[in-house]
C-alpha cells in the first residue's frame, strides 16, 4: 500500500546496520532525522561523513532525553532495551514509537513469510528462500538474517518477503502481519534482557497476533508450549514433527517425510547429502510446509534438500584434516543450541565451549554432555571458563582450558583421533573475544585453514 508518513522529525535509537538504513529511509521520505547511540563518536568515524552527506543529525556517547525536543516519531533499532531513558521519556510524552520491522511493513506490497524461534531461524529462512528460488517465485530474504527489511521493502512488487524475525523485533510490532508464520522452537535465551522465560515467550508469540483465518502458522509439534501458545489465534495451523502426527503437517517416518495438508497428501525423500543431521532435517520440514502451502511441487522442494549444505556458522562442515571433521557452530550462542548440536552428531566429539555469559545456567548442558556419552573431551575458552571448569569437574568430564580460540582448536586437534568431530559450538555470546558470532565463526574457519596448511 502507498504510505505517507505524516511526521516532521524522527529520532532513531541505535546506529547499527538497521539504524543506519532506518535513518536513510526516513530521510528519503522527507523527514528530518537525528540518530543516537550510546557508543562514542570514535566508533562511528567511518559513518559520520555519510551522515553529514545525507544531512542526518547525530548525537553519540549518551542518551539525553533532550533529544526528544520537536520529535514526533521515535524508531527503535532491534535490541534497544526498554530501560533506555529516551524510550521511557517518549512513552511519558505519548510519542509515536515503532521498530524497524513495523515501519518497513507499512510499505510492503507483497505477502510476508516470517520465521521466529530460539534456534534454526536463519537456516529455515534460507531454506524457504531457496525453495522459492527453485520454483522461480520472486522473493527477498531479509530481517534478522542480515539484510534489514527497511532497506529492501520497496524492491519487490510481486512474490514474497521471507523474513527472519527475532524476539527483539517482535516486541515493537503493531500491525505487522505475516501471511505465513513459522515458529521453529522455544528454549531459554536472552535472559539477560527478559526477566523470565514467560516474558521471552510473550515476545515470541507476537508473531501470531495479527494473523487472520486466511493466514497460516507452521508450528513445532514436538514442543507442547508452542502448540498451547498458538491455540487462541484464528489461523490455519500446520505442524512439523520427528514422529507421526494426525494433524495437518509433515513428519519423519522410515527415511521419508510424509505430509498431509487440506489440499494434498504425499511424501518427500530427504537426502543425507544436504540434510546430514536431525537439526537441519527439522528446519527443512518447516520450510517444506511453506512450499506446500504455496503450491510448490514436491520435486522442487526435494531438490533443495538434496543440495543444501547449511548456512555459515550453523553446524557448518568446514573441512576434514587427517580424518578429523571440523564443524563450525559459532551461531550456537545458548546452551540448548549446543545440546542440539551434540545430539545431532553420531560420532566422537571434541567440543570447544565458552564465551560471554547471557545469564545462563549451564548445568543442563553439562548434564547432557555426560549423559550423551559421545563428547570425549571439552576445551574451554572465554569468560565462562571458570563456571564451566567447575561443572566439568562436578560431572567428571575431561577438559582443558585455552586462552584463545586458536589455542583451543590446536588442543582439540592434538587430542583427537581419526574419525572424530571437532565441534566449535560455544553455547555463549561472542562479545568477550569477538564483535559477533560471524566474526567468531570466520576466525574459526581461518584457524582450521591454517592448521590444514600447517601454518600454526
Amino acid at each position: 500500500m502507498d504510505v505517507n508518513l505524516n511526521f516532521k522529525k524522527a529520532l532513531v535509537l541505535g546506529l547499527g546496520i538497521s539504524g543506519l538504513k532506518i535513518a536513510e529511509f526516513l530521510k528519503n521520505e522527507g523527514i528530518d532525522v537525528i540518530v543516537n547511540d550510546y557508543k562514542k563518536e570514535d566508533s562511528f568515524k567511518d559513518l559520520i561523513p555519510l551522515l553529514k552527506e545525507k544531512d542526518i543529525d547525530f548525537f553519540f556517547g549518551d542518551h539525553p532525553v533532550e533529544l526528544l525536543q520537536d520529535i514526533d516519531l521515535l524508531v527503535l533499532s532491534p535490541g534497544i532495551p526498554k530501560t533506555n531513558p529516551i524510550y521511557q521519556e517518549a512513552i511519558k510524552r505519548n510519542l509515536k514509537i515503532v521498530g524497524e520491522i513495523e515501519l518497513a511493513y507499512w510499505f510492503a506490497k507483497v505477502p510476508i513469510i516470517a520465521v521466529t524461534g530460539t534456534k534454526g531461524k536463519s537456516t529455515t529462512t534460507t531454506l524457504i528462500g531457496e525453495i522459492l528460488n527453485g520454483a522461480k517465485i520472486d522473493n527477498v530474504v531479509a530481517g534478522n538474517i542480515g539484510l534489514p527489511f527497511i532497506s529492501v521493502v520497496k524492491n519487490l512488487d510481486k512474490g514474497y518477503f521471507v523474513l527472519e524475525v527475532s524476539s527483539f523485533q517482535l516486541e515493537d510490532i503493531e500491525s505487522f502481519r505475516p501471511y505465513i508464520s513459522v515458529f521453529t522452537n522455544i528454549y531459554p535465551d536472552h535472559l539477560d534482557r527478559y526477566g523470565s522465560m514467560n516474558e521471552y515467550i510473550e515476545a515470541k508469540k507476537r508473531i501470531f497476533m495479527n494473523q487472520k483465518k486466511e493466514d497460516f502458522a507452521i508450528i513445532n509439534y514436538d514442543q507442547d508450549i508452542i502448540r498451547e501458545v498458538v491455540k487462541k489465534y484464528p489461523v490455519n495451523k500446520l505442524y512439523f514433527s520427528e514422529n507421526p502426527i494426525k494433524e495437518y503437517g509433515i513428519y519423519f517416518d522410515k527415511n521419508k517425510l510424509i505430509y498431509h495438508t487440506e489440499n494434498k497428501d504425499g511424501f518427500i525423500h530427504p537426502s543425507p547429502n544436504g540434510l546430514w543431521n536431525s537439526v537441519l532435517l527439522k528446519n527443512f520440514m518447516a520450510a517444506s510446509l511453506v512450499g506446500l502451502i504455496l503450491g510448490i511441487d514436491e520435486k522442487v522442494i526435494e531438490d533443495v534438500g538434496n543440495k543444501f549444505k547449511g548456512i555459515p556458522f550453523a553446524l557448518e562442515k568446514v573441512d576434514t584434516i587427517n580424518g578429523r571433521v571440523f564443524i563450525n557452530d559459532s551461531k550456537a550462542t545458548n546452551p540448548i543450541s549446543t545440546v542440539s548440536a551434540i545430539k545431532s552428531i553420531n560420532k566422537s566429539i571434541l567440543l570447544i565451549l565458552g564465551g560471554r555469559n547471557k545469564n545462563f545456567d549451564f548445568t543442563e548442558l553439562f548434564e547432557s554432555i555426560k549423559q550423551n556419552g559421545n563428547v570425549k573431551h571439552v576445551v574451554l575458552i572465554g569468560e565462562t571458563k571458570n563456571i564451566m571448569r567447575d561443572l566439568a569437574k562436578s560431572y567428571d568430564i575431561s577438559y582443558e582450558e585455552a586462552n584463545t580460540l586458536e589455542e583451543a582448536v590446536k588442543r582439540a586437534y592434538y587430542l583427537s583421533d581419526f574419525g572424530d568431530v571437532i565441534l566449535f559450538s560455544p553455547a555463549c555470546a561472542s562479545f568477550d573475544m569477538f564483535e559477533n558470532y560471524k566474526e567468531r565463526g570466520k576466525a574459526f574457519n581461518k584457524i582450521v585453514e591454517r592448521l590444514k596448511n600447517e601454518k600454526i
